[in-house]
């Protein structure tokens, strides 16, 4: 993630090369120091959105985590702080 804040002008340019009407997905790391501890993914969404895009985020978990209830809300709070 920080090789894409460090190349940011490559990355606009191959996604300024798509059509406007095309979804490009981005599937992230799921550590969560990423969310919480860098700005990366807060500097990288700025720039993408100050480009033009409409962005949108998708925070997904394992399905195994909802047959135990410490593991879902583990997983709830996991969601609710990246998202936070």
């Amino acid at each position: 993630m920080e090789h894409l804040i460090e190349n940011i002008d490559w990355l606009m340019d191959e996604l300024n090369d798509f059509a406007d009407d095309s979804f490009i997905l981005f599937d992230c790391p799921g550590q969560i120091e990423l969310y919480s501890h860098l700005d990366v993914m807060t500097r990288l969404t700025k720039t993408i959105s100050k480009a033009g895009f409409n962005m949108c985020a998708v925070y997904t978990a394992d399905g195994t985590h909802i047959s135990e209830p410490t593991k879902y809300v583990a997983t709830c709070l996991t969601s609710i702080s990246t998202m936070v």
